[in-house]
């Protein structure tokens, strides 16, 4: 026959043990639904937006294919050209907001995109100095016009879609 304190001490040791694996499966679960840190978000997102799959990216308010679809339309005709993404900075708040922003860098043609401007620039005064004023600005209303019909975007357009913006001419940008 047992020990009646014997008995009892085998039942709180069981109950303590049943109590801390209670707690500890329940303490796990937070662990099992824990959102990325801000470094693993913004690198998923730098990914994604890199490889075109956003389906490992968790968005707050949208669903991933929400998202894609939107990249989709963002990119257009662009989604075979290879995008290299990078994380340049993540900077956290000091409250517990649990937000964060990311800075994320592109490479791509900017390197050749800034030295055409600056051969364009260059060029441009170049002519200008030429042919004089008024063949100066015969010449870039030329210029804006051919960019308005050949890629629906021009300076003049970019300065009033930044200073009044327009959904129709927006529309129209985007080929609809």
């Amino acid at each position: 026959m047992r020990h009646p304190s014997r008995n009892l001490r085998q039942r709180v040791a069981v109950g303590a043990v049943g109590v801390l694996s209670l707690a500890t499966v329940l303490s796990g679960c937070d662990l099992v639904n824990k959102p990325p840190t801000p470094d693993q978000a913004a690198k998923a997102l730098a990914g994604g937006l890199a490889g075109g799959d956003l389906n490992q990216v968790r968005f707050d308010g949208a669903t991933s294919a929400n998202v894609a679809a939107f990249l989709a339309t963002a990119v257009g005709d662009l989604k075979d050209v290879k995008r290299t993404v990078t994380v340049s900075q993540v900077s956290e708040p000091k409250s517990n907001d649990r937000t964060a922003t990311a800075s994320l860098g592109y490479t791509g043609d900017s390197i050749f995109n800034s030295l055409g401007d600056i051969a364009s620039f260059v060029v441009g005064f170049w002519v200008a100095k030429k042919v004089g004023l008024w063949w100066s600005v015969a010449i870039f209303v030329a210029v804006e016009l051919l960019m308005l019909w050949w890629i629906r975007d021009n300076l003049a357009l970019n300065v009033l879609m930044l200073l009044w913006p327009i959904d129709a001419i927006r529309k129209w940008q985007a080929g609809a």
